[in-house]
Order: structure tokens, then C-alpha cells, then sequence
């Protein structure tokens, strides 16, 4: 049996794919520890999902979102983030993802 990289989960119903961290890492090109500190550090916000071990999980949509704002603002290593508007960027595309499927601030757990 292979690494588990999403799990199926039914949202208000709505049937969702959620992605671990992994695909984040993929997406950007960072490792976990960095998107772990960027979400620690809210430079993104927090995922709204878990599973039940506890572990980060992603609409392919918040991916889509951290990766294209982070290509937008040309995050690059050693580039102070704060001299960017990704954090803005990330923040205003998650909150309307959220809307899109009345997703609120408490954890779910899938």
C-alpha cells in the first residue's frame, strides 16, 4: 500500500478531495516544515481541515491559491516576504474559497 495523498470527504454536501501537505511542498516547491511555519507564522491561514490524526488538509483550490500567489510575488529563499503582498494575497483567496463552500474558522475533521 502506497503513502495516502488525499482522502474524499463530504463538506455541507458538497464531495471534496483533500490533499495533505505533501501537495502543497509539490505545488510550491517548499518543504513541510516551511509551509508548517508559514501557516505557525500566518503567513497563510490555517487549513480548515484535518484528518483524524491531526494532519494539514487542502482543497486542491487553497494549493492552487498558495502556489499562484507565491508565483505572483516571486517568493524566492532568502526573499523577505514582508517587502510582498503574498500573505494579503493568500488570505483574500482563502477567505473567498471558504465562502464558496460556507466553510467557518472551527476544524472539521474528515
Amino acid at each position: 500500500m502506497g503513502v495516502r495523498t488525499s482522502v474524499k470527504f463530504n463538506y455541507k454536501g458538497n464531495d471534496l478531495t483533500l490533499y495533505y501537505i505533501g501537495a502543497v511542498c509539490e505545488a510550491t516547491g517548499r518543504n513541510v516544515q516551511t509551509i508548517r511555519n508559514w501557516e505557525k507564522s500566518d503567513i497563510i491561514p490555517k487549513t480548515p481541515f484535518k484528518d483524524k490524526l491531526g494532519r494539514r488538509l487542502y482543497l486542491q483550490e487553497h494549493i492552487d491559491a498558495i502556489a499562484d500567489c507565491a508565483g505572483r510575488c516571486n517568493i524566492s529563499q532568502g526573499k523577505a516576504m514582508s517587502r510582498t503582498s503574498f500573505r494579503t494575497q493568500v488570505h483574500s483567496c482563502f477567505q473567498k474559497i471558504n465562502q464558496k463552500y460556507g466553510i467557518g474558522v472551527a476544524k472539521r475533521e474528515a
